[in-house]
Parts: structure tokens; sequence; C-alpha cells
């Protein structure tokens, strides 16, 4: 222990110190800096012992050290700092003492028992074993005070635990006489005893054992103070152990605090991942940054005092926002607030219509924070976007996505208390006539951290498990399917994130809920494209020269339909209309982003639409991607029926062609060819392609030598429904008015027969 450092730590325990009726914790002065203190008495230490703090004897020499090893300070006689620590360990004593007791109970403790906060008096000498739990009931500064009149002592493998916001720094046992903390316990608090301390073999201490008089003996343990308190002595790292009063950087041990005491610049920077701390006290006029892309976890309580205690920064897409994590109770006094800042890159409204969506992390933001902004909210009843807010005291709703663009790139601000616990937003769906919105509402991350969609933290309540992000680059939307195996959107929802989700058809008001559990650390870097290892899986991209780009992902799988299927597929929902529009037709006719169905026998054929708005007009290229994920001899082309070719992408996965308005969207077939559907068609020849689209029929010769034949159409039951000559052409068609459903077709030439099943609509 730095000793330079006694007086700072002595005003931040002063500091810490709770307001409460039946008592406060007693001022340790001098002594707040020891582990292992003995006024009066020899200190003996056997084997391989670990201290973190200060340990000495006021009136004999410190033994045992080593092998013990000390982080911080080993005092012996005589020394100033003893001395003061002797009169602040008597003067402790003294006041817990003249306490008055809040419950008297039985002097056997444990065995699962749980205690709130109190002041107890177990009476005479007391014992404990098993179990103790001390619930805090969500306050971070509930006091636990013991007062023993009489020896105490720990069976082996005893524990004192803590809960729901109880905390090391505010459990004191004042013992009128020996403390014995049996082999393998772990004790939790400060012990002020009045005669001999030992800790036996294997014991844990998180707290202090300080004693008036009498001897300390310890045996292969660890004793740790629970004050870590920042100095900045070595630079502005939070991840450089001298920076911190004991020597190591904060963790989650459930013991210690995380101090950053006012005046001790510079103030702690973390520029890394993967930060955590039991507690966290920043103090009034200090403060604690956390760098953009780098996180902090707290496992206990959160305390910040005064405003912009805590800052959040936020940088480019490569580095992103940085991340907090709260797991106990936040407090704020002083004015207390934390700050958060959101980068916005340039996306000037007049550019083809460019937003970012975004959504409030803390309680009560209000629009002025987009001050100078286009700021837009989705009005799920109107089924359109609302005017723009022009009201500075606009209240942003928690988990409410709103959508701003920014004349250059700019850092907006949020002030306040941050968002935590359990959190819901309401969703309606509105169906016509004469407006509605169709279930399509505009919901947000409300955590300054990233939340994980496939988290059961979050509860869908009858709300389609999809989320559908906005991407300003490719003026589009990138979806993400809960459970899905494919997704061109990320499954770690960035902090501050605005997206669509969907109320299905014969719902109207659905609550989407998020809890803690959902908040994460992790986070993809690419923000986009989340994709398994899966077979039978095709990711198409198509893009024009300025970037602007949509994607459809399709794969089989056997539970999967032809049709809508709510559990994998994700509808297709349009971006600017200046962006190519690309997706899938399925059997029932919707519109999907993906697409995710069955092989329907050796050749499937999947209709795909493209379109974009007049000013669309121009060159694209459409690329295939993940298509080794597929069998060897599996064969996949793309047919532009506009320009009457074919592709085979297996070969070539890049399609280029021109778009002219007015061009019809139904232009694209994709086609499967399986030779390895069924148990006897691994002999077959790829001869001829079976397919349709609508009510239309297919035949599509491959071998370059067209046959005459016969075609057969049955229903699924196998009775005959019609009959057709195929002509000798490289493409015939057929249109049939029958039922929507599956059909088997049937062609016969000269020496082979084709099979395969169609849907018809």
């Amino acid at each position: 222990m730095k000793t330079q450092l006694l007086n700072a730590f002595v005003a931040v325990i002063l500091s810490l110190m709770p307001n409460l009726n039946f008592g406060q914790v007693p001022d340790l002065g001098a002594a707040s800096a020891f582990v292992l203190f003995t006024k009066a008495g020899a200190f003996n230490n056997t084997g391989a012992t670990y201290a973190t703090g200060d340990i000495g004897s006021n009136s004999a020499s410190v033994t045992g050290f080593p092998p013990g090893i000390v982080a911080g300070t080993i005092y012996n006689p005589p020394d100033p700092v003893l001395a003061e620590a002797a009169t602040d360990v008597g003067l402790a004593y003294t006041y817990l003492s003249g306490l008055p007791c809040g419950l008297v109970i039985g002097s056997t403790l444990g065995s699962g028992q749980v205690l709130f906060p109190n002041v107890y008096c177990p009476g005479d000498a007391s014992t404990l074993t098993g179990d103790l739990t001390l619930n805090g009931e969500g306050d971070c500064n509930a006091l636990f005070i013991f007062k023993i009149n009489g020896e105490f002592s720990t069976s082996t493998n005893s524990n004192v635990l803590l809960l729901n916001g109880a905390q090391v720094k505010n459990v004191y046992w004042q013992i009128n006489g020996a403390f014995t903390l049996g082999g393998g316990s772990v004790f939790r608090g400060t012990v002020i005893a009045g005669g001999a301390i030992t800790l036996n073999t294997g014991a844990a201490l998180y707290g202090r054992a300080l004693t008036t008089a009498g001897a300390i003996n310890i045996d292969v343990i660890t004793a740790t103070i629970t004050q870590n308190v920042w100095d900045g002595s070595a630079s502005e790292d939070w991840n450089t152990a001298e920076n911190w009063s004991l020597g190591i950087v904060p963790g989650c041990s459930l013991a210690i605090n995380a101090v950053i005491p006012t005046g001790a610049t510079p103030y702690p920077v973390i520029s890394s991942t993967a930060n955590y701390t039991d507690n966290l006290i920043i103090q009034n006029g200090a403060t604690l940054t956390i760098n953009s892309g780098k996180d902090l976890t707290v496992c206990g309580c959160t305390e910040i005092n005064g405003p912009d205690a805590l800052i959040l920064q936020s940088g480019p897409n490569n580095s992103g926002n940085a991340t907090f994590i709260d797991n106990g109770t936040i407090t704020y006094p002083n004015n207390g607030s934390v700050k958060i800042e959101l980068y916005l890159s340039d996306c000037t409204i007049s550019n083809g219509g460019c937003w970012h969506y975004i959504s409030p992390p803390v309680t009560s933001a209000l629009a002025q924070v987009f001050l100078g902004d286009y700021l837009k909210y989705y009005d799920e009843v109107a089924g359109a976007w609302s005017n723009f807010i022009t009201s500075e005291s606009f209240p942003l709703k928690v988990m409410q996505g709103y959508i701003v663009s920014n004349n250059g790139t700019v850092t907006r601000v949020f002030q306040g208390e941050v968002n935590t616990g359990n959190l819901s937003e309401l969703l309606s769906r509105t169906t016509p006539p004469p407006q509605g919105g169709y279930g399509w509402n505009l919901a947000g991350n409300p955590y300054p951290s990233p939340l994980d969609l496939e988290s059961p933290g979050i509860t869908w309540n009858n709300i389609e498990k999809k989320v559908w992000y906005y991407s300003k680059f490719a003026e589009n939307y990138k979806p993400y399917v809960v459970g899905g195996l494919a997704n061109p959107g990320t499954r770690y929802c960035p902090s501050m994130q605005g997206f669509f989700v969907h109320v299905p058809s014969g719902y109207n008001a659905e609550t989407l809920q998020v809890t803690n559990v959902a908040r994460t650390t992790a986070r993809d870097t690419s923000f986009y494209k989340s994709t398994r290892s899966i077979n039978d899986l095709i990711w198409l991209k198509v893009e024009e020269s300025r970037g602007m780009n949509d994607e459809v992902v399709i794969y089989f799988r056997p539970d999967a339909t032809s049709g809508y299927d709510k559990d994998f597929d994700c509808q297709k929902l349009n971006g600017t209309a200046i962006a190519p529009q690309l997706y899938a037709v399925s059997s029932d006719d919707s519109r999907l982003t993906i697409d995710v169905l069955p092989f329907a026998g050796i050749n499937t054929s999947i209709p795909l639409e493209f379109s974009v708005s007049s000013e669309g007009t121009g060159n694209y290229s459409m690329t295939a991607s993940k298509l080794e994920s597929f069998r060897a001899g599996t064969k996949i082309r793309l047919e532009d029926k506009k320009e009457s070719k074919t592709q085979e992408l297996t070969e070539n996965p890049v399609y280029n062609f021109s778009y002219n308005e007015g061009d019809n969207p139904s232009r694209f077939i994709l086609h499967f060819f399986n030779p390895f559907y069924g148990i006897d068609d691994h002999d077959r020849e790829d001869g001829l392609l079976i397919y349709s689209s609508g009510k239309d029929v297919y035949l599509k010769n491959l071998t370059g030598n067209p046959e005459k034949g016969e075609m057969f159409i049955y229903n699924t039951l196998g009775l005959e429904i019609t009959q057709k000559s195929v002509s000798a052409i490289s493409l015939n068609k057929y249109t049939f008015n029958l039922p929507d459903g599956y059909y088997i077709v049937s062609v016969v030439t000269s020496d082979k027969t084709y099979n395969n099943m169609v849907f018809l609509d």
C-alpha cells in the first residue's frame, strides 16, 4: 500500500458512510487501510498466505512473510501509522459497543439463515455453521452490524453470503472476545474484535480482521480489503495496477469496491474490452470514461455522484459505442448522471433520404438531443412516418425507435440515468380501412449495451421473433430471424439502435419485453451479416455502382414448406425507393428476404422479383455466395426471363444486367438441380428442367438436343389431370387453369422419363 494515500483513503471511507437510522458505519480512520491488524499482540503467519492490503501489529514484529505474500505494506513497530491505527481501532470498537440493538437473535447463526439490514445482538459467545445470507433488499447502502458479547467462531467451510445489494463495506462484526475462522470458510465484512484472531487453513476473508487486544495467527489463507481506490499515479489507464491503492486492477470477486475519488487526476479511462468491477463508486467531481467500442460490467452496485460522472464515448462503425452493464442497483447522489455519446456519420436528408435509426439509452431523453437534425418516429396506426419533431421538449420514449438525419458528421449526447431493469414497449397492429401499418412498429434497444436477440431475456409476446435493421449504406433493411440459420442482420443489436418489429395478423396490441439478462458485451464487428455453418444455402446480393444493395437468403430444410413459414422465413420490408429491391416469392405469394423451403424434387425453382424506382435505371450485378454449402454435383442456375438467358451460378457466381424503368419485376427464376434427391435419383441425367411460376409450367431442355414427347399432369393422389404434347424446342410453356396446389409433372421422351413436383397458384 502506498503510505502517501492514507489521508485520501480515510477521506474516501468517511464519504461512503450511509445515513441509516439504526446506526452508521464506524470511522476506521487510519485502520481502514489494514486488512489484518492488532493493537496489542503478536502477528504470525504459516504457509502461503496472500493478503491484499496493509498488515501490522502495534506491539510486535510481523513474522511469516515470506512465505506469505502481501500486496500492500507490512508495518512493524514503532511506526506512527500503527499508533494512529491502534487509536482508531479502539474508537471504532467503542462506537459499535454503544450502538443499541435492533434485533436480538440466537447465538447460533447460519444453516441457511437469511438476515436483512439491522443491528443484530446474538448475545453471548456465538457460532456460525453453514451458510448465512445477508440480503440487502436492493439497497446498496444496506447496513449489517453484529454485536457479539463473547467469542465468535465459524465451523469448517462456513460462508457469509451477500445478496441483493449487500456490500462487504457495510457489514461489521463487533466481537467481545476472540474470533476464529474455520478452515475453508469464506467470511465477509469487517471484524473488530477484543481478543485473538485465528484464521485457519484455506479460509478466505473479504474485508478486515482488526483487534484491540490479542495475537493474530493465520495459516495459508487469503485476506482482501474491500476498498480499491484510484490514484492515477502511473497513468489514466484503468488496467494499470499501479494506479490502484491495492496494487490490483478491479475484478469480480463480489468483495472489492472500485472507488474514483475527487481530485485523483488523471481520472481513469477504459480503453480495452472485458473489464469488470464488483462495485463502482464515482465521487462528486470525479469521472470515469469508457472509450468507444470498449466496455465495463459492474457485478454489484454503482454509485454515480455528480453530473456526467460516467462518460460513454462513441465513434465510427469500426469502433462503435461504449458499453456499460450494471448488475445491482444504480444510485445518483449529488445530481449524478451519465453522459452517453452517439456518433452519427454524415447522413444528409437531401441525399436520397439518408437516415440513422436510433433509440434513447436514458430514462428522460428529450428531442433537444438532436437539435438541428431532422427527427421522426413511425406511426403504426397511420402506417406512415410522423411529421418532423420540432419541439425541443418532445419526450423520447424508452424502447421506441426514431429516425434522424444530420448534416455532416456529428456526435450527439444523452445525459441522465441509464435504462436498466425490466422494460417493455406496447406494439400495435392496425389494418385498413382507411389507413394502417399492418403491425409494423419501430422499436429499439433501450440499454447502453448490445442486446442479444437470442437471449431468453427477451419476451416476444405474439410478436414475430425477428427484427429489421436499416442500413443507410445499402438503403435497405437487413433482417435477423431469432433461431434462424442465416441472417443478413446481426444477432447483437448495438446500443441505441432502432429496428422494426412486426405484429402478425390476428393480434392488435402486444408487448415486446426485455430484461437485463439480454444485455451483452458481444458485438459483430461487421455489424451486418451473421451466418451459421449450414448446408444448402445461397446468398444473393444485388448492387449498383453507388453501393446501394439488397440481399436475399435462400436455404433448404426438410421441415419447411414452400409457403410463408413464420418461424423460418422473413418478409421483405422495402428500403429507399431509389435502392434496388430484390426478394423471393413463395408459393403463397409472400415476398421474402429470407426464404426457407424444402427441395421439391430433383428440380426446384424459385421466382425472384427485382425492381427500382425511375431513378434506378442503369446497370446492376447480382452475386451468389455460400454456394460451397451445397453438395458437389448440385447445379444452380439463374434465369433472366427479360434477356432469355440462363447462367450457371456454380460456374460463374456474378450476373451482370441492366434495368430500365417499367421492366416487369417478375424477371428472374432461380433453378436448383439436386441429383441426390430421393433414393433412386443418383443415376438420373441432367437433361430437362421442370418448373412452375404462377399458373405456368415450363420445360427447359438442358442438353442442346430437344426431343418430342408427352407431358402428363397428376394430382398428389396420383390421378391424371391432363396431358400435353412436348415440342422439340428448348423451352416449352403451358398455362393451366387448375386449383392452387401441388402437382406432379411427368415428361416421357423416346428413351427417358423425367418427373418433378410443381406448385401452381
